[in-house]
């Protein structure tokens, strides 16, 4: 499981790294290293983060809409076209 869009949520909640990781109760190397895609999250760590921000847990794992015409498939595709 990964956790997709932390540091956006986490920033339109104007919220820092340290504010979100106290807010949750858990470490700020963990939010660096979720947002950063360098560690894989509990299931208990998508919770505190989405209770934090005010989401629902599904919001940070919801896999990002790869369908054709997508915003996502759209900047794939221009970054490999470089």
């Amino acid at each position: 499981m990964r956790i997709y869009g932390l540091r956006a949520l986490r920033e339109r909640a104007f919220l820092t790294q340290d504010e979100l990781a106290h807010k949750a109760g858990i470490a700020k190397p963990t939010v660096n290293r979720l947002e950063a895609g360098h560690q894989e999250p509990r299931i208990s760590t998508v919770r505190k983060l989405a209770h934090a921000l005010g989401v629902e847990p599904e919001a940070l794992v919801a896999l990002p809409d790869l369908s054709p015409g997508s915003a996502h498939e759209r900047r794939t595709r221009s970054l490999s076209d470089d």
